[in-house]
């Protein structure tokens, strides 16, 4: 017996020995499946951090435009809309008449003009219709008195050499005293009346010569007279046509598709507001000339115009890829269009070129809030066989079209890291 009155399992003992053969439960099944399932995660997670894919999506907003920026075409002055001549769809080119508009009161000083310059032409018709048949008259005059004073001067020449050789014979006459000094001083006195006849003759035909110089400037200076007068009132007319066509008409500054019409035939149009919204094509430069070539794409090439806000920190460059989101759909329902960069620009966009873009201020201010943007463009993937046109993260997309001019959000895919390589910096963060 032992001190507490129970008796010892002696060495021997069946029961003693059926315990030790017992086997020892130190964990259970359950334990063991959640320290598996532990295991296998962590495995996931240090394979993902060495193999996995973190992407870096730099976000930014555009307007999807499929041939070219779009562009308000404006009047330069106010009037009522006699017609427009466009539809919507259809193409034109630099310099297409969009609409006509009234303009009564270039017309009526026109009319004025006009009737002014009428009337001074038709005076110059007469002056010149009156003077030709005065000049024709003189002009007959003129031949008649010439043909008279040849014929007088030649018979003047004749008298004239012959009463010389008179004169000449009576001298002879008078010097053997056969004539007296009053017959010689007689035919002298011929002589020089002959000579005096003649002199004024030639001096007569000379004078016509004169008389027709002065006949031909004073016609001349009376249609000189006339032009002066004539020529403001022409250039006046001229000026008042070049005005009535340069405000009356309302022309498109580029070539393009016409994507709205904002004014019908009766409306009244003040200076500066548009008429149409046209689709510019070939691409022109928004951002500046320095980056022309970030619209040098094909005609009709589907194509976003995005503004990615400054400082991201990101590289962008083209070829990467994009995902888009027109803000009239849902991203959870459609997924999103796929896209990649196609051009970065090399200087922040001004607002002006932005406001070119998006034809959107409030939208323009957002996106400037922070600073300048850089300007992105993006083609879009094509996809015949969907509604849209274009391809879809998931499945075909919307059941719609969707037209150009429609804001989209952005994201490109700058890059992708595995997570230890975002981890690591952390670390040295943290441990120094």
């Amino acid at each position: 017996m032992t001190e507490n009155g129970k008796q010892a399992d002696a060495p021997g003992n069946p029961a003693a020995l059926e315990e030790l053969d017992q086997v020892m439960y130190v964990v259970s099944s359950r334990a063991w499946l959640a320290l598996g399932t532990v295991g296998l995660l962590l495995a996931a997670a240090i394979t993902w951090g060495f193999l996995g894919n973190v992407l870096t999506k730099v976000p930014g907003q555009g307007i999807l435009i499929r041939s070219g920026v779009l562009f308000n075409i404006v009047g330069v002055s106010s009037g009522q809309i006699l017609d427009v001549t466009v539809t919507e769809g259809q193409v034109i080119r630099r310099g297409t008449v969009v609409a006509r508009l009234a303009q009564p009161e270039i017309e009526a000083e026109l009319r004025e003009a006009q009737s002014l310059l009428t009337k001074l032409n038709e005076e110059m018709a007469f002056l010149e219709a009156e003077q030709e048949q005065k000049v024709d008259l003189v002009y007959t005059y003129i031949g008649k008195q010439r043909a008279t004073l040849e014929e007088s001067i030649r018979l003047g020449t004749e008298l004239v050499k012959e009463l010389g050789e008179l004169v000449l014979y009576y001298e002879q006459l008078r010097s053997a005293g056969t004539v007296s000094r009053l017959d010689l001083e007689k035919w002298k006195s011929e002589l020089r009346q002959a000579q005096i006849r003649l002199l004024q003759d030639q001096q007569e035909l000379a004078g016509l010569d004169v008389t027709r110089h002065q006949t031909d400037t004073q016609m001349e200076q009376n249609l000189l007279d006339l032009t002066k007068t004539r020529v403001p009132v022409e250039e006046h007319v001229l000026s008042l046509q070049e005005r009535l066509r340069t405000f009356s008409e309302v022309r498109s500054l580029h070539s393009g598709v016409i994507v709205e019409l904002h004014r019908n035939p009766g409306d009244r149009l003040q200076e500066g507001e548009s008429v149409a919204t046209i689709e510019m094509s070939p691409w022109e430069d928004v951002a500046g000339a320095e980056d022309a070539d970030l619209f040098r794409v094909k005609a009709g090439k589907p194509l976003v115009v995005a503004f990615i806000p400054p400082f991201q920190g990101v590289e962008l460059k083209p070829g990467m890829p994009v995902h888009v989101i027109p803000e009239t759909l849902s991203e959870d329902e459609y997924g999103v269009m796929l896209g990649e960069v196609q051009a970065v620009s090399r200087y922040p966009a001004s607002p002006k070129g932005m406001m070119r873009v998006l034809d959107n201020q409030e939208l323009v201010e957002t996106l400037t809030l922070n600073g300048a943007p850089v300007m992105v463009t993006v083609t879009l993937r094509e996809a015949p066989d969907t509604p849209s046109g274009y391809r879809w993260s998931s499945g075909r997309g919307p059941a719609t079209t969707i037209e150009s001019g429609t804001q989209c959000m952005i994201r490109v895919i700058a890059r992708g890291q595995t997570p230890i390589e975002l981890i690591i910096p952390y670390l040295k963060g943290v441990f120094g």
